[in-house]
């Protein structure tokens, strides 16, 4: 039963129901970038993942 674990790919937990992340990207940031710049400072950027997600985030509202 527990060499079938690694293999397959089963957890030991008995709720599988978190395989999605209670984040907005739900894999590996791969890029930031600065999207919008006024008078040299940031004012928002941009996160792409390898979820296949592009997000712009505004700095003023985090």
């Amino acid at each position: 039963m527990f060499r079938d674990w690694d293999t397959k790919g089963i957890s030991s937990r008995s709720n599988n129901d978190d395989s999605e992340l209670n984040t907005i990207h739900q894999n590996t940031i791969n890029s930031i970038r600065p999207y919008s710049v006024i008078h040299g400072n940031v004012k928002q950027f941009s996160t792409s993942g390898l979820d296949g997600k592009l997000v712009i985030w505004d700095l003023e509202s985090l």
